[in-house]
């Protein structure tokens, strides 16, 4: 094998060949490599892009139907088991976006157990008293006031998260 080396490449003449050929395979390569590494970066970008929007709308829906939980519109009566299932499954979305892709700056969503329990308790106070829905607006206006503590919270995390993954 070597004898065939020195036999084929003996001349200047060839050497320089083997030379370019060396060099360009060298530079095809890195090429390749920068190519691929670009393309990479790219498509983690566009992912961390997707998958903030999703905690975006996962974080939005927690808070409207917490919301709508604490003080439903008047007219259509209490919550139904819907609302609450929406609000444990917004709550569930943001743990698995948050422990997938964003575990360095964690979203508590313990907000919603707050406004389920509250739930609990305001729906056995209607149905042990004759009171009205209103029997206790101080603890509606703090639930709101959390509510809103949260929302105003998260919403900062998300703007450090999007300062931190995509600008």
């Amino acid at each position: 094998m070597i004898e065939w080396f020195t036999v084929v490449f003996g001349e200047p003449k060839e050497q320089a060949k083997l030379f370019t050929i060396v060099i360009s395979t060298m530079l095809a390569l890195i090429i390749l490599l920068l190519n691929q590494w670009f393309i990479n970066s790219r498509a983690k970008k566009e992912r961390l892009i997707t998958k903030l929007e999703e905690l975006t709308t996962a974080v939005h829906g927690l808070e409207l139907e917490a919301m709508f939980i604490t003080t439903p519109i008047p007219g259509t009566g209490l919550p139904n088991q819907e609302n609450i299932l929406n609000l444990k499954t917004c709550a569930a979305e943001i743990d698995k976006l948050c422990s997938l892709y964003f575990n360095d700056l964690p979203i508590k969503t313990d907000i919603a157990e707050k406004v389920i329990n509250r739930k609990i308790v305001e729906q056995y106070y209607l149905q042990t008293a004759t009171t009205d829905r209103e029997h206790n607006p101080h603890s509606i206006a703090n639930t709101v006031i959390a509510i809103d503590s949260w929302s105003k919270e998260t919403s900062k995390k998300i703007e450090i998260l999007i300062q931190r993954h995509i600008k």
